[in-house]
């Protein structure tokens, strides 16, 4: 009877830490919106990971957005913080779990708003990689930059960032992936997009090419 007691109680006491748990991974959430409110970035991404310690958060759309959210905001925001390398592959993914966990679409208008913004911020990282030489970077921002607006194209919220495009193509191509950088320019030029230009970088990689 002592052990099935002490069994019931070491149960209960289970049971009370999972609650716990799960009660603070939505306080976490909600206190790390409240943090980007305020404009503590440091703390809203401290809160908003640690959310994710309770399981429940994974089916939370709201707990994604969030966090999709917040990340875009530090990097748009922050110009001096030091950012986690990471940061735009986890509000990237962070707003696509947003996008499958919401099945009601509750948080659709939401959602597009921060993808939206993300966009920029990746193209513009892209451009600004370019300029400083770092082409393996802008190649990855560009990517970024096209896989985002795809997804809001199929939700028709854009239309297909061709430029993005044709730049994922070129930083492609001189990142050492040829045909993945050519196929990209010949569906832009399939696109009709700015086919001099397209051309003239056509003409200037057969050259190196030839070289």
């Amino acid at each position: 009877m002592t052990r099935l007691i002490k069994y019931a109680g070491t149960l209960i006491t289970f049971c009370l830490m999972l609650t716990l748990v799960f009660a603070q991974g939505k306080k976490d959430m909600i206190s790390a919106n409240n943090a980007l409110g305020d404009g503590d970035y440091s703390k809203a991404m401290e809160l908003i990971d640690r959310a994710f310690e309770d399981p429940e958060m994974e089916t939370n759309p709201r707990a994604h957005m969030y966090r999709g959210k917040i990340y875009t905001s530090m990097l748009i925001d922050t110009a001096d913080m030091e950012k986690p390398s990471n940061a735009v592959e986890i509000a990237k993914t962070s707003l696509m779990k947003a996008i499958d966990t919401d099945v009601k679409g509750k948080y659709d208008k939401a959602i597009a708003e921060q993808f939206k913004k993300l966009a920029i911020y990746s193209y513009n990282d892209g451009v600004n990689s370019v300029r400083a030489e770092d082409i393996a970077r802008a190649y990855t921002s560009f990517g970024n930059t096209v896989e985002i607006n795809d997804i809001l194209f199929q939700r028709g919220e854009a239309l297909q960032d061709t430029n993005a495009m044709y730049w994922e193509g070129v930083t492609a191509y001189y990142v050492g992936k040829k045909e993945e950088g050519i196929d990209r320019l010949n569906e832009v030029l399939d696109m009709g997009y700015d086919l001099p230009f397209v051309y003239q970088k056509a003409i200037e990689i057969a050259k190196v090419e030839e070289s």
